[in-house]
């Protein structure tokens, strides 16, 4: 069962997103970004992180979602990235693509 959820999940990775799908990864992602940084500022918190693998400056993203957060933020995504591949973004650029997302959501629900 444990495999058969692992390959699903795996595949979630890989296939691009819609843009409302992508707005709330992106929004998950800066959260707990956020929290992260917010968890730093002390010891216990420090070592959650750790653990955890939360970072406050950087959320991780699966190759073919950061090509499509670059796109947002008008950054060429690099070619060598597979689809597949686990990433890291810093926390500036994922919220500007956040931002430039936001508004294009927005327009779309006001046309329709």
């Amino acid at each position: 069962m444990s495999t058969a959820f692992s390959a699903l999940s795996k595949a979630a990775d890989v296939a691009p997103l819609d843009d409302e799908e992508l707005l709330k990864v992106l929004h998950f992602r800066l959260f707990s970004a956020k929290q992260a940084k917010r968890r730093s500022k002390w010891f216990i918190g420090r070592l959650y992180n750790r653990f955890s693998g939360e970072q406050p400056d950087y959320i991780p993203l699966s190759g073919s979602h950061l090509r499509q957060v670059l796109k947002l933020a008008t950054i060429s995504p690099p070619a060598d990235v597979t689809s597949s591949a686990k990433c890291h973004l810093r926390v500036d650029v994922a919220q500007d693509a956040y931002n430039a997302l936001e508004r294009i959501v927005a327009d779309k629900v006001a046309s329709s």
